[in-house]
């Protein structure tokens, strides 16, 4: 089974005050935005995440697949895994494609 793992070269640091403000806000019912909660550093190289992707950034631990990773996103969101399955394929594309996170066998 394939499993999402972060690059080992990839520094990254999770913007707390930004993930409490949108989880905070989430309570209230304001959607997550686009409002920075992790950021990624390689090579020189920047990267933030919002919300959604620094939630999918934290599952990307070794332990789940795609598939895993948009139920455990569904839940987040309460919503079905087939909604945003797309999305969660894209974003996992995106990460993979420019070596934030790697392919491994588990």
């Amino acid at each position: 089974m394939k499993v999402l793992v972060r690059n080992p070269d990839v520094a990254w640091r999770v913007e707390e005050r930004n993930l409490l403000n949108v989880v905070e806000g989430m309570k209230k019912g304001t959607a997550p935005g686009d409002e920075p909660c992790v950021t990624l550093v390689k090579g020189g190289v920047l990267c933030q995440l919002n919300y959604i992707g620094s939630q999918i950034w934290e599952m990307a631990d070794g332990t789940r697949g795609e598939a895993e990773i948009a139920v455990e996103i569904g839940k987040i969101f309460d919503a079905p895994e087939n909604s945003i399955a797309k999305d969660v394929r894209e974003f996992i594309a995106d990460l993979t494609s420019e070596s934030w996170a790697l392919w491994a066998e588990k």
